[in-house]
């Protein structure tokens, strides 16, 4: 795994595996194990956390690490847009439309 810097710098990442889905290890391109493992450590690294729920890591998984061919390529930005997005659907699936 590879992480590239706001300058383009490109170094070489040692990602955890925090998993515990697949014994191949990471791995992307279908809805397997190896792609969970690797949504869920993808996303506890860069939250700084374990604590993320299956729901999420899965829909993570099912919007970026499925979907991917050869080569994944994931910003912080699109991570980011992408948490915002979950975050404000359940917000407005959930309000109560008498408060709008």
């Amino acid at each position: 795994m590879f992480v590239t810097s706001d300058d383009e710098t490109v170094k070489p990442y040692d990602l955890v595996n925090v998993g515990n889905h697949s014994p191949d290890g990471f791995n992307w391109g279908y809805g397997g194990s190896g792609p969970a493992d690797l949504a869920l450590s993808i996303l506890a690294d860069f939250l700084e956390t374990r604590k993320i729920a299956p729901q999420i890591y899965q829909a993570f998984k099912d919007e970026f690490i499925s979907k991917a061919g050869d080569e994944l390529r994931i910003t912080g930005r699109q991570m980011l847009d992408w948490m915002g997005n979950r975050a404000w659907n359940k917000f407005t699936k959930e309000r109560d439309p008498q408060e709008s």
